[in-house]
């Protein structure tokens, strides 16, 4: 190990100054063991639903937790050696090639939270690949539709017809007055649907509207034991009998609701005969956790991983190409400014100025320090500012996308008084529209501004003179 070390030193000083030939073997089997931790978990379709809530938060601040003890250990041994301070001669794409090393360093650091969500989605693919997901769907909208777990869902809606001039509300056409199972018109959302699922929603609705007024017992007697059975399945519990329920519902015209089903288990009950279904969503949250493994990740959220970890790299190389002095000062600053940005938004009370004073400040201090170093004055002052917009320049193009989302938002009355082609609107539904290609310039155009911009111009700034 000896003589590979002094190999590294020699041939690849860079690789060895980094501890990259060490750190890169750690967090791949970092990585693997975080997955294969995510994949082990006892998934069953039992604790399928909740099994996360507690698990999810033991992952992640394990992963933080070894992030946070690797990296001071690597510091330990990065920070002794610094030939840039020290004013040794350097490649032209020495310092290039040492960002690059620790943006990959910290970026394998922090990804074992995702991977081992990745592992969690690939058990649970597993565990629900016989599952009917679209059967399943049918079966709990038809059975919500006879199941009164809230009275305000079987309640008329009150409209204003066009035939009516009256100011006085009509009961929508179809709903009888009172709680009645005619007057439901609720949804039940799924996460692997747009909109066309009201289109849907709406046809089962008349489908078991016909059922009532047929007087279909058995289809609805079948669907509630079809979701009875599904709510044991994924972890629920009842005490309920589909057949008393039904003939209750037939037992008026209407079909009027006459009390809500209990969503708790009773315990020393004196009322032998009294029902419930705990967990009424029991089958809905399953669906949609199986949804959610099949879809995976979003990439959005491995682009705001790739941000942070552009942010943390930002902060760790900046303190390794500046003098302590300069950095802390810049720190203090950045500090002072912050406070200022809050103390400005309190007093004008305009959200705006949390998205646009960022923004400002930041091209302000890269066009100040720009000159002074080009100037070659007031080197001290050209490091802060060439700092402060070093630590903004991770959030830039987000910041200027957050300023003119505010700027162009328009309210409920505006859409009334501004008309749909006015620019200001259409500009406003664009950025709305194109969030996540804003997210994806924003990582774009950090890391070329740290590559050909800030990291040439840092250079730069070191061989001026000191004051």
């Amino acid at each position: 190990m000896k003589k590979f070390n002094n190999w590294m030193l020699t041939n690849h000083p860079l690789i060895w100054n980094t501890r990259f030939h060490i750190m890169l073997p750690l967090v791949i089997l970092l990585n693997i063991i975080f997955f294969f931790w995510g994949y082990c978990q006892k998934i069953s379709f039992k604790n399928i639903n909740y099994w996360h809530y507690h698990y999810n938060g033991i992952i992640n601040g394990m992963a933080i937790l070894i992030a946070f003890v690797i990296v001071v250990f690597w510091l330990i041994f990065y920070l002794r050696q610094n030939p840039f301070k020290t004013l040794l001669p350097l490649s032209r794409f020495y310092l290039l090639k040492e960002f690059i090393l620790i943006l990959i360093i910290i970026l394998g650091l922090a990804s074992p939270m995702l991977v081992a969500h990745e592992g969690v989605n690939c058990k649970i693919n597993r565990v629900g690949k016989p599952v009917n997901i679209e059967r399943e769907k049918r079966i709990v909208r038809l059975a919500e539709h006879f199941l009164p777990f809230n009275l305000n869902e079987f309640s008329p809606q009150q409209v204003y017809l066009k035939e009516d001039k009256s100011d006085t509300p009509k009961i929508a056409p179809g709903m009888v007055p009172g709680l009645s199972y005619l007057n439901y018109r609720q949804t039940v959302y799924f996460g692997d649907e747009d909109n066309g699922k009201y289109v849907a929603d709406s046809l089962l609705n008349i489908r078991a509207i016909s059922w009532l007024k047929n007087h279909r017992k058995d289809s609805i007697i079948t669907y509630i034991d079809k979701y009875l059975q599904l709510n044991k399945k994924y972890g629920g519990e009842y005490k309920f009998s589909s057949t008393t329920h039904v003939n209750a519902i037939f037992s008026t015209d209407d079909f009027l609701v006459t009390a809500e089903i209990p969503e708790y288990k009773f315990y020393n009950d004196s009322i032998p005969n009294r029902v419930y279904i705990v967990n009424r969503n029991a089958a809905t949250s399953a669906i949609n956790t199986i949804l959610d493994a099949k879809t995976g990740l979003k990439w959005e959220e491995y682009l705001m991983l790739v941000m942070w970890v552009i942010c943390i790299s930002w902060v760790l190389f900046s303190f390794r190409i500046t003098p302590i002095r300069t950095w802390f000062s810049a720190i203090i600053v950045a500090g002072l400014l912050t406070v200022a940005t809050a103390v400005l938004y309190v007093v004008s009370n305009v959200e705006i100025v949390l998205t646009a004073t960022p923004v400002f400040l930041a091209l302000t201090s890269f066009c100040i320090c720009i000159v002074l170093i080009y100037k070659k004055q007031k080197k001290f002052l050209a490091g802060i500012t060439y700092l402060q917009a070093l630590f903004v320049l991770p959030f830039f193009v987000m910041a200027i996308y957050g300023a003119l989302s505010q700027y162009t938002r328009y309210s409920y009355y505006e859409e009334v008084v501004y008309p749909s082609n006015s620019f200001t609107r259409q500009l406003h539904e664009w950025l709305q529209a194109n969030s996540n290609n804003f997210l994806i310039a924003n990582c774009i155009f950090a890391l070329l501004m740290m590559l050909f911009v800030m990291i040439p111009l840092i250079k730069k700034w070191r061989a001026n003179p000191e004051e």
